[in-house]
């Protein structure tokens, strides 16, 4: 089960991909570089994938290791 670190509401443009990075979160459209739309207040903890939800805010889920 995925826990919300941050609300934030992001909206979502059609044909762009989300991602989440030490530092903030990005779009990259499908053609052309990635912006940077946010900033994170928290490190990213190892173990952890962050990832933008279906409403908009970074969540978090521990990684399954073998």
């Amino acid at each position: 089960m995925a826990e919300k670190v941050e609300r934030f509401g992001i909206s979502r443009i059609a044909g762009c991909l989300y991602f989440v990075k030490a530092d903030g979160v990005y779009r990259k459209p499908r053609m052309g570089r990635s912006e940077k739309i946010r900033s994170l207040s928290d490190n990213l903890v190892p173990g952890w994938l962050y990832f933008v939800d279906k409403d908009g805010d970074v969540s978090r889920s521990r990684m399954k290791r073998r």
